[in-house]
């Protein structure tokens, strides 16, 4: 049984993570003002959930500290993941001639495939309540969106109809009208490649909230493309993610979600332009929603949004790089998610014999697909310390002008590389 949001809100306020305030008429404004001003300098501060709501309750910051990202991930230290990633994706990408490689791959292959998803036949707990008749404007949160026309992130699923798998991954969105989003990004999505794969004229999506933050967490974590969430989320956490099928698009979502959007993308579909940037988007269009009664959604002010993100990263770190040390044989010693202020940086830390050819090195990166969202990539010696803020923010000042270099990648977005060996 997965641990569902309201299992995960217990499971926090056991070690004194979360605070809750009970209000009927707490307007969503309110509640992200009040979560800005709790998070104003602090470096781990709770989480804090909102209940009484007319709809749902919210829970903001939910995985921004250290030890909550371990409540949700069940385990006691982070160097716990690496070993689970590495027999976890070996067993996916490859396995050597070697007969004791062969018997562990078929061990751990069976675990896979014992922790794989598992379709509830009897009754989801995210379809207690449906509406076929779709008016996002009534669901309060994103009606506020909406209104204020801002962008938030949220979890899209998406069906490769090749594969006949679900794909899952965390995308900024806008609310567009009653039944319709747009997706804001010119990244690469899976949700796109599986339209442009497809043989169909629609693409069935699923946007969802809560459930179990495991879902989120991996999400943000640079995993393989060909890893499904469900299946890695139940790897790690030793227990099947039972799925349901959605009601009026054919495909399988998590059960314990506390809010699902159904929809579908569709080919030659009319995009939105944003009437600021000029930018043209697809869109999402939305044809049932179905919620958990007494839901919890899981979301983020600005200010919360960043912090969390700064915990996620610390997974996302041993899957990056695992990936690119194992899938792409980069040698990296270590590397490091570093943001500050808008500027969004990986560092990474190099054996000496590799800093020769930082060039190489950096399109050996980048090429790997891995670093869509990172505008900079900074390398270092073995011998440099690269977790430290001071630290960096000296190195960048210091840095010799003539070297540092920028290279598109191959969706035209200009990266910075940093070179700050020696």
């Amino acid at each position: 049984m997965s641990l569902n949001l309201n299992n995960y809100i217990k499971e926090i306020s056991s070690i004194d993570q979360v605070i809750v305030q009970r209000d009927d008429n707490q307007s969503f404004e309110n509640m992200i003002d009040m979560v800005d001003k709790l998070c104003e300098g602090a470096n781990e501060p709770s989480a804090i959930l909102f209940s009484g709501n007319s709809d749902f309750s919210f829970l903001f910051n939910a995985l921004g500290s250290v030890a909550r990202v371990k409540c949700a991930m069940e385990i006691d230290s982070f160097k716990e993941i690496t070993s689970s990633i590495t027999t976890a994706i070996q067993s996916f990408t490859r396995c050597s001639d070697s007969i004791i490689d062969r018997l562990n791959y078929i061990k751990s292959a069976n675990h896979f495939k014992n922790s794989s998803p598992r379709v509830k036949k009897r009754h989801s707990p995210c379809q207690d309540i449906i509406k076929y008749k779709v008016d996002l404007e009534n669901i309060s949160f994103l009606k506020y969106y909406k209104d204020n026309g801002l962008i938030f992130s949220a979890l899209v699923n998406s069906y490769n109809s090749h594969k006949g798998s679900t794909h899952c991954e965390l995308l900024p969105l806008k609310v567009l009208s009653k039944d319709s989003f747009a997706i804001i990004t010119n990244d690469k999505t899976l949700c796109l490649d599986n339209l442009q794969d497809s043989s169909q004229y629609r693409v069935p999506i699923a946007i969802t909230f809560g459930g179990n933050p495991i879902y989120t967490i991996l999400s943000m974590s640079h995993i393989p493309g060909n890893i499904g969430i469900y299946s890695l989320s139940g790897f790690l956490l030793n227990k099947r993610v039972d799925v349901t099928n959605a009601l009026t698009q054919n495909i399988a979502i998590a059960s314990d979600y506390d809010l699902v959007l159904e929809g579908y993308i569709q080919k030659n579909d009319e995009l939105y332009t944003d009437p600021e940037s000029g930018k043209s988007y697809p869109k999402i269009h939305i044809s049932c929603v179905t919620y958990r009664k007494e839901g919890v959604i899981m979301v983020n002010s600005d200010k919360s949004e960043k912090i969390q993100r700064k915990y996620i990263n610390m997974v996302g770190e041993r899957f990056l790089l695992f990936a690119l040390n194992t899938l792409h044989n980069i040698n990296i010693i270590d590397l490091h998610l570093f943001e500050d202020g808008e500027n969004r940086y990986i560092i990474f830390k190099l054996p000496d014999s590799m800093c020769n050819n930082i060039q190489r090195v950096a399109k050996r990166v980048i090429y790997s697909e891995y670093v869509p969202e990172y505008q900079s990539l900074i390398f270092v010696n073995e011998d440099i310390t690269i977790r430290n803020k001071r630290d960096i923010t000296e190195l960048l000042e210091n840095i010799d002008k003539s070297k540092i270099s920028v290279i598109e990648n191959e969706n035209s977005k200009v990266i910075t590389i940093y070179n700050a060996t020696k």
